[in-house]
């Protein structure tokens, strides 16, 4: 860009140059040729050559200008002689002079004297074919022989003076055209250049963004499968786990269903009772293992209400000791009060069953400890904006461990879904990405405080609920008891006979009459050979020929004042909405439950 704006003020200069070199040529001639008119010449110029060769007419054109600028001016003669170009000025007849002139002119060579007049009026000088004749012209003769000027200062070489004026001025302004022309090409080749440099910077420009878009694009497409493989790998889980949990939850209902039994049939207070509850309570952690498996791998719908968390915790820390390593000792802390929190009790588990699972891995099969905390606290507006929460009462849980610890290049990951520091064999890298996603789900936030070799510390901030009413279902499970029989007809269905004799046996010690079946055809006969004389229809949810679902619509479409309770081990989303449901009851059955669940729906059913 430089190079062009140089070549323009160069350009411009010339120019400027050029035209003040004319003005200045075109000034003096015109000075001169007035002084030569002023001197009052009395000689009157006449050109001889006027119809000889081009040399002649050529050495005559000065005299052809000042015979024509003033008339008054004596007679001359011009011609040229073996080379020499001869200027003759005469005062007296023009007419006997310049015949008189011109045939004593013809043999002469040289330079010649006129007597008649004294005056010295021959001028040798170049030949007229070389550069038009370097003519020179004399002032008016009278009283000043001898002095002369350059003709080609007045009037030019060759032409006269407007036609020399105009051709010169042409050549000038050819010549700064030229130049003008070149300065414009080369300004114009400049943008030219500039546009393409431009051009050029833009392309690349343009690459290095679609260089970046395709190495972001790559980037996120290997996230993308990272991500789907991570869904597909949970739906093999959930499938896997979901046959899993059906198979488990109907022995553990057996093993429920017996152990109420034998309760009920023990003394209060004897080794057989407390045998009986020993299994009970096993069995209900068990199923609590198998819904939080469930849960991990198909999330049902939230449930959130006010619960009280200590007792939630205190549960999950009595599971975490018997299923983690006896090297790791878990201590927990409970409040002096308690501290409620809007939230789901199923999902406030699973966060705190993660937590204390990567604690312990992260003891490297070495003895260590975790500490579990609560308590209620106020978080201010500087801390929630930092955090991205809404300031106000929450409820804090932390998890402590004296593990290896982590980095902080590790620190900032850990949240990542399937970002993992572990063998492919031992984690997933899903536990925590679970944890924060449940948490912030809830309003609340998750912290982390760790450097390597001293271990790590989790914090759970929960919107806390400060006087809100608990849930009947967040408070403790009400006693098992014997109900008075009631004589109501109840219909049951389930493909797993063991199953099927344990509700059976449990039911009829409630006083209801059961008639049992484990194929879902023969079912329906029986409701249809009883015209629907059922109180309740009773019926699994999953079984090999058709679906507890499918015997739900068909009996409803025949027999819709008959209520139907669906007994389901992983309670999916549209089974509690369903028209044909009056109730749906989770397995592992607990007696008390289902009981409990069977009153409710013949007190709302119609007579019939």
């Amino acid at each position: 860009m430089t190079a062009i704006v140089s070549i323009a003020v160069v350009s411009v200069a010339i120019r400027h140059i050029l035209l003040e070199d004319l003005r200045t040529y075109l000034r003096r001639t015109a000075e001169s040729t007035a002084a030569i008119i002023d001197d009052q010449a009395h000689a009157r110029l006449r050109d001889s050559s006027q119809t000889g060769s081009p040399e002649y007419r050529a050495a005559a054109a000065p005299l052809r200008v000042l015979l024509r600028t003033n008339p008054d001016i004596r007679f001359a003669y011009s011609g040229i002689v073996r080379g020499d170009t001869m200027y003759y000025v005469l005062d007296g007849d023009t007419t006997s002079q310049a015949a008189h002139i011109m045939e004593r002119d013809t043999p002469t060579e040289g330079e010649r004297e006129i007597a008649r007049t004294g005056v010295t009026v021959v001028e040798r000088g170049p030949s007229a074919t070389a550069w038009g004749s370097g003519i020179r012209a004399y002032a008016p003769i009278a009283g000043t022989a001898g002095r002369a000027d350059s003709v080609h200062s007045y009037v030019g070489i060759t032409m006269d003076a407007s036609r020399y004026n105009a051709w010169l001025r042409r050549v000038y302004e050819v010549a700064a055209l030229g130049v003008l022309v070149a300065s414009v090409l080369a300004i114009l080749v400049g943008l030219r250049t500039a546009r393409t440099e431009r051009r050029r910077e833009e392309a690349e420009r343009i690459l290095g963004r679609m260089r970046e878009a395709a190495i972001v694009a790559a980037e996120e497409r290997l996230a993308l499968e990272q991500r789907l493989q991570g869904r597909q790998k949970m739906e093999a889980l959930g499938t896997l786990a979901g046959g899993v949990a059906h198979d488990f939850n109907n022995l553990l209902t057996i093993i429920l269903g017996h152990a109420e039994l034998l309760g009920e049939e023990t003394a209060p207070g004897s080794d057989l009772a407390d045998s009986a509850l020993a299994i009970r309570t096993a069995a209900t952690r068990a199923r609590d293992v198998v819904r939080r498996i469930l849960l991990f791998a198909r999330p049902e719908a939230e449930h959130r209400l006010p619960v009280a968390l200590d007792p939630i915790i205190d549960e999950t820390v009595q599971l975490l000791r018997s299923t983690l390593p006896s090297s790791v000792e878990i201590g927990w802390r409970p409040p002096g009060e308690p501290v409620i929190a809007v939230a789901d009790p199923a999902q406030v588990t699973q966060v705190l069953m993660n937590l204390g699972v990567n604690a312990s891995q992260a003891m490297r099969d070495q003895r260590g400890h975790i500490v579990v905390t609560l308590e209620q606290t106020t978080i201010p507006d500087a801390i929630a904006q930092r955090l991205g929460i809404a300031a106000g009462l929450y409820a804090r849980v932390t998890v402590r461990d004296d593990g290896m610890g982590m980095s902080e290049e590790v620190r900032r990951r850990i949240f990542e879904p399937f970002f993992t520091t572990k063998s492919p064999d031992q984690g997933t890298g899903l536990g925590l990405s679970v944890v924060d996603g449940v948490v912030r789900g809830h309003g609340g936030a998750v912290e982390v405080t760790s450097q390597p070799g001293e271990g790590a510390c989790f914090t759970i901030l929960l919107p806390a609920s400060a006087g809100a009413r608990l849930s009947p279902d967040a408070g403790p499970r009400r006693p098992l008891r014997r109900r008075a029989p009631n004589g109501a007809r109840l219909l049951l269905l389930d493909d797993d006979v063991h199953v099927l004799r344990t509700i059976t046996k449990v039911l009829t010690r409630a006083g209801y009459v059961v008639d049992a079946f484990s194929d879902a055809t023969q079912a329906l006969e029986m409701l249809g050979a009883t015209h629907g004389g059922y109180e309740v229809l009773i019926t699994d949810r999953t079984m090999p020929t058709m679906s507890g679902l499918e015997v739900a619509r068909q009996a409803h479409a025949r027999y819709p004042a008959v209520p139907i309770v669906l007994l389901s081990g992983a309670v999916q989303e549209g089974d509690r909405e369903s028209a044909e449901l009056a109730a749906v009851v989770s397995k592992p059955i607990e007696a008390e439950a289902l009981v409990a669940e069977i009153e409710r729906v013949l007190s709302v059913a119609a007579p019939h």
